[in-house]
Formats: C-alpha cells, sequence, structure tokens
C-alpha cells in the first residue's frame, strides 16, 4: 500500500510530489488513434506515468476522452499505436492474466454458473486442479465479504454482490495488478459509497497494485493515492495529484475544505477550453 501523505495548508497550489519508487507498471510515450478508411481519430496522445507497487491510482476525465482506450492497452486487450506499456520492466502487448485482472462496469457473470462456479471460470480454463480452484474461489468469496452466497447465481445477487464476484473473480487469480473500468458506475450512490469502502479493504488486505478509471472526482479522491486528469480527446494527463488525506480515511474528509480545494482543482481542469496547457510542469 502506498505510503500516506501529509496533508499541505494550500492543496490548490500543491506541487506533486513523488510516490514511494518501485513502479510496477510504466507507461511511455502512449499514442492510439482509431483508423477507418476515411480518417483517423486520435484517442489519446503522449500518455506517461508510472504506477508505484501497492498503490492505488485513479484516472478521472470527460466522457471520450479516451480512458478505456487506455485501460484496454494496460491491460494488452489491443495494441497501442505508438508507445509502450511495462509491467515489471517487460513491454505488455497481449492479456496477461497471472499479472493482470479486469473489472469491467459489467460483472459478466455466467447466468448458469453460481458465485462460486463463476470465481473459478478462468482458473478451468487455466487447468487448475478442480479442488485447488474450489479452495480459492471460496477464499476469494470470503475475502469479498460474500461467504454465505457461494451457491447463489447471478439473478439471486444484487448489483453490488455481483461485482463483488467479479472482483473476487479476478482475485483468485492472484494478480500482481487489477485494472477497474468504472466497476460502480451501474450502482446507486448509496450501494456505490459501501462498494468504494468495500474496496478499499480489500486493497488494504491484498496489497494488490490498483489502477480504477472513474467519471466521480469524489471516488477517486477519496479512494486514491494518486489522480490522474486527462484532457478532452485526444486525452493526454494535465493534472497529477498526490492526494494528501492519511489513511484509513472516514467520510468526514469529503465535507472538509482541503477536500473541497481538490475536487474543484480536478473540475477546473475538466471544463476549461485549453486544459491541454494547464498540466503540471514535468508530467
Amino acid at each position: 500500500m502506498g505510503k500516506p501523505i501529509e496533508p499541505l495548508e494550500d492543496p490548490v497550489t500543491m506541487m506533486t510530489r513523488a510516490l514511494p519508487a518501485n513502479p510496477v507498471i510504466e507507461v511511455q510515450g502512449l499514442t492510439h488513434d482509431y483508423a477507418n478508411v476515411k480518417n483517423s481519430v486520435r484517442a489519446l496522445e503522449d500518455i506517461s506515468f508510472s504506477v508505484p507497487e501497492g498503490s492505488f491510482v485513479s484516472v478521472v476525465g470527460p466522457s471520450g476522452c479516451g480512458k478505456s482506450t487506455l485501460l484496454q492497452i494496460l491491460a494488452g486487450l489491443m495494441p497501442a499505436s505508438k508507445g509502450d506499456v511495462l509491467v515489471d520492466n517487460k513491454v505488455i502487448n497481449s492479456p496477461q492474466p497471472s499479472k493482470i485482472a479486469i473489472v469491467f462496469q459489467d460483472a459478466n457473470l455466467l447466468p448458469w454458473k453460481n458465485a462460486a462456479e463463476n470465481v473459478e471460470f478462468p482458473l478451468e480454463i487455466q487447468g487448475v486442479p478442480q479442488a485447488e480452484r474450489a479452495k480459492l474461489a471460496h477464499e476469494m468469496l470470503e475475502l469479498v465479504g460474500l461467504k454465505d452466497f457461494v451457491s447463489h447465481y447471478p439473478s439471486q445477487l444484487s448489483g453490488g454482490m455481483r461485482q463483488r464476484v467479479s472482483i473476487a473473480r479476478g482475485l483468485a487469480q492472484d494478480p500482481r495488478i487489477i485494472l477497474m473500468d468504472e466497476p460502480f458506475g451501474a450502482l446507486d450512490e448509496q450501494s456505490r459509497t459501501k462498494m468504494g469502502q468495500e474496496l478499499l479493504r480489500i486493497w488494504t488486505k491484498t496489497g494488490k497494485t490498483i489502477l480504477l478509471i472513474t467519471h466521480s472526482i469524489s471516488e477517486a479522491l477519496f479512494l486514491s493515492d494518486q489522480v490522474l486528469v486527462l484532457s478532452a480527446r485526444p486525452g493526454r494527463i494535465v493534472d497529477r495529484l498526490d492526494v494528501p488525506f492519511p489513511r484509513p480515511r472516514s467520510f468526514d474528509i469529503i465535507g472538509s475544505a482541503e477536500f473541497g480545494a481538490l475536487r474543484n482543482r480536478i473540475w477546473n481542469q475538466l471544463n476549461t477550453d485549453d486544459a491541454m496547457g494547464q498540466g503540471l510542469e514535468g508530467i
């Protein structure tokens, strides 16, 4: 887990401070174009950043800025037009389930399989013996708070519970990294808040490196060690904030002046026409 950073007196003018060394993810000059017969559309341009081992990093940006494209490239699901993604200093150009798990907005559970069987499914494909994968499935479902629902089918679970099964499925593969693409976007506000708390508990327990794509500025600030802000298309990093609030965090910080100042800083970045020229130097 990333080392807590002491609050600054003036978070509005806070300059970027380095998180711990030993990055597990390094993104170098990432650019991506979607091409068709008539023209091409640049989704991302010259994206560079690193994610420290065990940290929680969020990416926010306006709709259509390339956040999901970035996640798919990080996951090895699609190649970049230019630049590299490295995990443990090795270039990623294909899916790496042993290192990288993905949790999407839709839990994508198989309706004819119960919770335990859904968690086991990727392990079954990988040839993990039945007894071992059953043990892992039960352990992961207990970790996400669903030990009493291992035999329930997706139709018998709430939206938040289905997402917990999806997280358990990713954790069962023991990845270094969990990539999350708006995993709580389809939930109501109360469920989303509870799932945020649950995610922090799981992250603290497992020490995994998490990169979260989200539209919610408050969610990003509450959960993360660091927030990356993307401009409108083509997506560029225009700001990078090391979140100064110590852990563990309570929801009291959301009402604080410091939290409000950081939220306003990101909001202004997302709503400035010339946001591409307003990022911090050295990003």
